[in-house]
This record gives C-alpha cells, sequence and structure tokens, in this order.
C-alpha cells in the first residue's frame, strides 16, 4: 500500500493519504442492514457504504486538525 501511496503521489503531484480501513466493511454492513429495513428499494453495495464512511471519516479528521 505505501509503495501504490509513493507512485500515486509520483504521478500526481497530489497529497496522498492513508486511511485504517479495517473495520469499515462491518459498519458498513450494519449500516446497509439499517438502511435496508428502514427502504427495501434502496440498493447499496457493500464497498460503496464503505467508500463514503472513509470518505466520511477523513473528513471529519482534516477539519479537526484544521482547527487545531
Amino acid at each position: 500500500a505505501k509503495r501504490f501511496m509513493k507512485e500515486l503521489h509520483t504521478h500526481t503531484k497530489l497529497p496522498v493519504y492513508a486511511c485504517d480501513e479495517r473495520l469499515t466493511t462491518h459498519e458498513a454492513k450494519c449500516l446497509y442492514r439499517d438502511l435496508q429495513q428502514e427502504n427495501k428499494r434502496i440498493k447499496l453495495s457493500i464497498d460503496s457504504v464503505a467508500a463514503k464512511i472513509i470518505l466520511e471519516s477523513w473528513l471529519e479528521n482534516t477539519t479537526i486538525n484544521a482547527t487545531d
């Protein structure tokens, strides 16, 4: 993962951040189950919900660190 991050940074010249995503699939499955119970027509993939959780976590941490 670190090698990929370095290569991505080299090619894009943009900052690249790491994220611990080990628990996001479990959290996404729980959220997915809750959403399914609320509305049976919702069609979401676990991966898309996990990606949403990762992005929200990153944005939350970035905002907190920016105000410190």
